[in-house]
């Protein structure tokens, strides 16, 4: 999935986060060579996504927001353009 939508050019910019139920190092490590920023564990709490969203899309000085946008959803099988 994520090689996909490294492949689009409107999501080249997208920040892929994988959540797995494994976190071991290699697990990390197979997950970014798969095309994922970042993998977090399951069960991901609202916390983790926070910290995780907030270290990922660094604040611009000038105007107080991010210049990278996120959509957060749930999976329904439909293609979502960036």
């Amino acid at each position: 999935m994520a090689r996909a939508c490294r492949r689009e050019p409107a999501l080249q910019k997208a920040r892929l986060i994988a959540a797995s139920g494994y976190s071991r190092p290699e697990d990390h490590a197979k997950a970014k060579e798969a095309g994922f920023d970042r993998l977090l564990p399951k069960l991901i709490t609202f916390d983790m996504l926070d910290a995780l969203l907030r270290e990922m899309a660094p604040v611009s000085l000038e105007n107080g927001r991010s210049d990278l946008p996120f959509v957060l959803g749930k999976h329904t099988g439909e293609r979502v353009e960036a």
